[in-house]
């Protein structure tokens, strides 16, 4: 297996237990919390920041191990997806976007074209205007590693 399956593996692994932590959540909520104000709302269970944290913390010691650029593209392409297929519930979603941002040092590994070919799929994604500043920081830091401006940008 190499270090991108692996990392891929433990990324699915993660994103695997936080669907479950949500399901838990849900489960234990009662029938009236979040509506009209009143009791705690999905979006508010602790599973959520968890997450985000587990993954930053995944995402820099993936980076630190220096996969290969089509390595790189394997991960973020997961993470980029991941909300596409997770649209309910909403809290889920829009954890699973913003948690796009976390990837820049990722986005740094890629080569022009992995990093031009990812971009293309982004924007498909996702299109271009009027999101979130999550997107738009991984709109602009893959441009960035399309015109070479990321540190790496060389074709291989």
């Amino acid at each position: 297996m190499t270090e991108g399956s692996k990392g891929l593996e433990e990324i699915r692994r993660l994103y695997e237990a936080y669907l479950e932590q949500v399901r838990q959540a849900e489960q234990s909520r009662r029938p009236f919390d979040g509506y009209m104000g009143f009791g705690p709302k999905l979006g508010d269970a602790p599973c959520h920041g968890q997450f985000a944290r587990d993954l930053e913390a995944l995402l820099k010691d993936l980076a630190r191990q220096a996969p290969d650029s089509g390595q790189a593209r394997e991960l973020l392409e997961f993470i980029y997806r991941a909300p596409q297929q997770h649209r309910e519930p909403r809290a889920v979603y829009w954890m699973l976007l913003a948690v796009h941002a976390l990837t820049a040092e990722l986005i740094g590994l890629l080569n022009r074209e992995d990093a031009q070919e990812l971009l293309e799929e982004y924007k498909g994604l996702y299109g271009q205007r009027g999101q979130p500043p999550a997107q738009k920081k991984v709109l602009s830091t893959l441009k960035a590693a399309c015109s070479g401006r990321n540190g790496k940008g060389k074709s291989l």
